[in-house]
């Protein structure tokens, strides 16, 4: 179907150059890793179904130069104008919510990134965006903390000098973690 689609936009539209279906197959230790599970269960090899090997498919579309030439024109010409049935709406985008419990790294900006793109073109398409970031979730990390400090005083909230002071948070976190 895909194909039919991608042939009418090349003949009636000028806008395709060229397409290639490109059909991978699988890496090569894949297939070697299972042939060597199928080796070890014959018997269980011959009661199932031999199962069909999955294959990535790719649609590569390559732009004609005088469709591309003539869009870019039309764009420095007039600007961008997007019609779009999501217009005037207040929307609210729930982005990053790291969870401060635990050191930060790089992965925590890949949230927050795509969150803020997603914004951005919200407000392109012309609507009021509530952009919302939660630093983080505390509930589990104070319920662990509060199961740690009932099982080393189980009378902490009547005698809380005998739990230690805020300086030792920290580390009944690492102890409660250890725990779970």
């Amino acid at each position: 179907m895909a194909e039919e689609i991608i042939k009418d936009l090349k003949d009636e539209e000028g806008i395709i150059s060229e397409f290639k279906i490109v059909v991978q197959e699988p890496f090569k230790k894949e297939n070697e890793k299972k042939k060597e599970t199928e080796a070890k269960n014959e018997d269980t090899k011959k009661k199932k179904k031999e199962k069909q090997i999955k294959k990535n498919i790719y649609i590569d579309i390559y732009l004609s130069s005088a469709s591309a030439e003539s869009e870019a024109q039309n764009v420095l010409r007039n600007g961008i104008t997007l019609d779009s049935i999501y217009k005037n709406k207040i929307i609210a985008v729930d982005f990053s919510s790291p969870n401060i419990a635990k050191e930060m790294h790089v992965g925590h900006l890949r949230s927050t990134i795509l969150g803020e793109c997603i914004c951005r073109i919200l407000e392109f398409l012309g609507n009021k965006v509530e952009r919302i970031n939660h630093v983080g979730d505390w509930g589990t990390q104070f319920g662990m903390l509060i199961a740690y400090l009932e099982s080393i005083n189980p009378n902490y909230a009547i005698e809380p000098e005998k739990c230690g002071n805020i300086r030792d948070l920290e580390e009944f976190y690492k102890c409660a973690k250890k725990e779970v």
